[in-house]
């Protein structure tokens, strides 16, 4: 399963070429922050693809006390605003699921296992195919070990 993972706002150096880029004029902008966040280090411990509910509640509280938690906010608000909200991640002390939606009790999100997709099934909405004609048999060839190939004509050997 592939997931959108997120830089914590407060340690990106420059915006992504991706994205576009935030509605704010040069003078309004705030400076960035030098300081680095809690889930700069280990940015796994926010990830909702991966850990146990009681390791979620950790990174909230973490995430709640860290001094960059009202410019994570704001970012957070400006995503979501653009359209562009984060997923299946803890993100200013907020649980997103994979669809972006707010986590409310984290003891019932579950994380989507590999191992439980249901196979591929392919709709079709037009007529149905005619039956195709079987391709022609392939010509059989023979390899003669310790005698030289005959030329084919083809200007091969």
């Amino acid at each position: 399963m592939t997931t959108t993972r997120y830089l914590v706002p407060a340690i990106q150096t420059r915006p992504s070429r991706a994205s576009a880029p935030l509605p704010h004029a040069p003078a309004s902008r705030p400076a960035q922050s030098k300081q680095q966040p809690a889930c700069a280090g280990s940015p796994n411990t926010w990830d909702l693809d991966a850990g146990t509910p009681d390791s979620w509640r950790t990174a909230v509280q973490t995430c709640r006390s860290c001094p960059l938690f009202a410019e994570c906010g704001r970012q957070a608000q400006a995503l979501i605003a653009r359209g562009d909200g984060p997923r299946a991640v803890i993100w200013a002390g907020v649980a997103y699921d994979n669809a972006g939606k707010v986590v409310e009790n984290l003891d019932c999100h579950r994380t989507n296992s590999v191992d439980n997709r249901r196979p591929l099934r392919i709709i079709r909405h037009g007529v149905r195919p005619e039956a195709v004609e079987p391709a022609p048999a392939t010509p059989r060839r023979h390899l003669v070990l310790g005698r030289p190939l005959r030329p084919t004509g083809t200007g091969a050997y």
